[in-house]
């Protein structure tokens, strides 16, 4: 894990010590300002891979937002150095990004909002574990993407690891689909997917089979969403 992904994934254990303690501010508003961050970071990681500046402004501007709400209900709490301290590794996170963007590091910075993405993910309460799977998938497919495009060599080992993750949560997400035969054509695609992605090799064909999983990952979300409950 790099220096960058240890910084954020302290944002986001931030926001899971700093609201575990009874506060003012209800769960639903932490639970909706973390699911707020969640969007906001995708979006980023959306708008830094077409380099559309403008776009990516706008949603760190919002991101850095859901922070500062979450920072001012964090000053409910009594004092916690520890808190304070973690705080500021927060900001900083966000201040790294914020430095890739105006430096026009655009891989660099889309790597940083998609491990926020990925963090966002750990304690959104999902209806479901199969929701949850989900969206875990979409952030290893974008990190596999994203680590090829910024250095296929130099990342290989992270790009590794990422892509041997997502075995675990496509096989719980393809045994809750298959059930009573339904969505047969779609857990083939996926089966076949997840596959061409461990053998892949290096190159321009580990990135277009990411984005293949991006794709993968926005029907399952329709079928499910469209699944009776």
């Amino acid at each position: 894990m790099t220096i960058l992904e240890r910084i954020c994934l302290t944002l986001l254990l931030l926001i899971s010590v700093t609201f575990s303690q009874p506060a003012a501010a209800s769960n639903t508003s932490k639970t909706d300002t973390i699911r707020e961050m969640g969007m906001h970071s995708e979006a980023l990681v959306d708008a830094l891979i077409i380099r559309d500046k403008k776009l990516a402004g706008q949603h760190y501007n919002l991101l850095k937002a859901e922070l500062d709400g979450l920072h001012a209900m964090s000053a409910k709490l009594d004092f916690s150095e520890r808190r304070t301290r973690e705080q500021f590794t927060a900001y900083s996170c966000v201040r790294l990004i914020s430095i890739d963007m105006q430096a026009g590091a655009w891989t660099g910075a889309a790597i940083a909002a998609n491990q926020m993405s990925g963090e966002t993910v750990r304690f959104t309460d999902f209806a479901n574990l199969t929701l949850r799977d989900v969206a875990w998938m979409d952030y290893l497919g974008r990190d596999v993407m994203l680590l090829s495009i910024e250095d296929m060599q130099g990342n290989q080992q992270a790009i590794d690891l990422r892509r041997s993750e997502l075995a675990e949560p496509w096989k719980r997400v393809r045994e809750e689909m298959i059930k009573d035969f339904r969505n047969k054509t779609l857990v083939m695609r996926g089966d076949q997917l997840i596959e061409r992605m461990q053998q892949a090799g290096k190159g321009e064909a580990l990135i277009g089979l990411s984005k293949e999983a991006h794709t993968l990952v926005l029907d399952m979300q329709q079928v499910l969403a469209n699944s009776p409950s």
